[in-house]
C-alpha cells in the first residue's frame, strides 16, 4: 500500500500534469518563507522551527483543478496553502506543516473579460497589475490600486490581505475596488457572486473574504472596477518645521473636500531616508506632506492650487511640481 506522501504525489499529477507538481528540495525551502522586502525572509529554521516546509508545490491553471486540489486536500486531511506573489507582511502564505502543500496561482494570470461600457475588468486571481496595465491602457483605462509591492503582488493576493495602497485617499482600499468574486470553498464547492455596484437586500458577501487570508476559500477570479485614464496628475511635496503644521494642512484638505488621490505625512526620518534619497533631493528634511490629484486638467489645476494655498497657509515649504513627478515616478523604490 503506498504511503500517504506517495498517494497524494501520484493524485497531484493526475489533477496537474507532472510539470505542475513538485516536491523537491528547492522548491520546498523557497516556498517556505516570503520575498517581500520589508520582511526578512522566514525560513524553516528560526521562527517556526522545523516541519514548515512544504510538502509539495502545485500550480494549477483552471478553477476545476482548484476544485480537485480542495477535494484531495479534504479526503488526505493536508493543509492547502493559497499563494499570490508571496510578498505579504502577515506572513499568511507561510505554510506551518510539513505536510502542507503550497497553491501558487500564477499560472491563473488571464484577462478575461474588459467592460468599457459598465467600467469593469474580469481577471483569474494570479495576475500582477502590470500584467493588466497595458491592456487597459490601449483602451483608456487603468486599475487604481498600488501598493508598493504592485510589480509582483497579485489580484488575489490584493484581496486576500485587504491591501491598500498610495491611491487609497480617493480610490478606496482592494474591497471598494471589487465587485465579483469567484471562489473555490473548503467544501469544494464554486462561489460566484455577480458584479453590481450595490447589493439593495441582504450582505455584499465579498466582503467575508477580502482580508480573509484564504481561510475561507481559494479567490480564482475577480471583477474590478477600473476608471478611465485621467487626463492630468498634479503631485507636489511640501515640508514643514513642525509635525502638528503638516498635520493640520492635510487634515484642511480633506475636510474641504479636495479630494485628493494621495496624500501622506512623514517625518523628518522619512523624509531624509525615503523622500530625500528616491527624489535625489538631500536638502529635504523636515516633516513632509505629499498631496496630489488626477482627472480632469481644469479640476485638477483648481484642487492643486487650493491645496498649495492651505499648505503654504500652514507654513509649508512648495518644492514644486517637478518633484512631485518625480516621487510619481520614483514612488515604488522607497520600499
Amino acid at each position: 500500500m503506498p504511503s500517504l506522501e506517495g498517494r497524494v504525489h501520484d493524485r497531484l499529477r493526475e489533477i496537474l500534469g507532472e510539470a505542475h507538481v513538485s516536491n523537491n528540495d528547492l522548491d520546498r525551502f523557497v516556498y517556505s518563507g516570503s520575498a517581500n522586502v520589508a520582511m526578512p525572509p522566514r525560513r524553516v529554521v528560526g521562527e517556526f522551527g522545523p516541519g514548515s516546509l512544504p510538502a509539495f508545490v502545485v500550480w494549477p491553471e483552471t478553477t476545476p483543478q482548484v476544485v480537485e486540489l480542495v477535494h484531495l486536500a479534504n479526503q488526505e486531511k493536508i493543509p492547502l496553502v493559497p499563494l499570490g506573489g508571496s510578498v505579504g507582511l502577515r506572513g499568511g502564505s507561510l505554510p506551518l506543516s510539513r505536510n502542507a502543500i503550497v497553491v501558487d496561482l500564477k499560472k491563473m494570470h488571464k484577462i478575461l473579460d474588459i467592460n468599457p461600457s459598465a467600467m469593469t475588468v474580469t481577471v483569474q486571481a494570479g495576475i500582477v497589475r502590470p500584467e493588466m496595465d497595458e491592456e487597459l491602457a490601449a483602451r483608456g483605462f487603468w486599475f487604481p490600486h498600488d501598493p508598493p509591492s504592485h510589480p509582483v503582488s497579485a489580484i488575489g493576493g490584493f484581496i486576500s490581505t485587504a491591501a491598500a495602497g498610495w491611491w487609497m485617499p480617493k480610490y478606496g482600499y482592494m474591497g471598494d475596488l471589487l465587485l465579483a468574486l469567484e471562489l473555490v470553498l473548503p467544501t469544494g464547492e464554486i462561489l460566484r457572486t455577480k458584479p453590481v455596484m450595490k447589493h439593495s437586500v441582504g450582505p455584499n458577501l465579498n466582503w467575508l473574504f477580502v482580508g480573509a487570508g484564504g481561510t475561507l476559500g481559494i479567490i480564482t477570479e475577480a471583477t474590478l472596477k477600473i476608471y478611465p485614464l485621467p487626463e492630468a496628475r498634479y503631485t507636489r511635496v511640501y515640508t514643514f518645521d513642525a509635525f502638528n503644521k503638516a498635520y493640520r494642512a492635510a487634515y484642511e484638505i480633506n475636510r474641504r473636500d479636495l479630494n485628493p488621490y494621495v496624500m501622506r505625512v512623514g517625518d523628518d526620518g522619512h523624509s531624509k531616508v525615503y523622500l530625500g534619497r528616491a527624489l535625489q533631493a538631500p536638502d529635504l528634511t523636515g516633516y513632509t506632506l505629499v498631496v496630489g490629484f488626477d482627472g480632469m486638467k481644469e479640476m485638477v489645476e483648481l484642487q492643486d492650487r487650493l491645496a498649495r494655498e492651505i499648505a503654504l497657509h500652514h507654513g509649508g515649504k512648495d518644492w514644486g511640481l517637478e518633484l512631485g513627478q518625480r516621487f510619481w515616478d520614483t514612488r515604488l523604490s522607497y520600499w
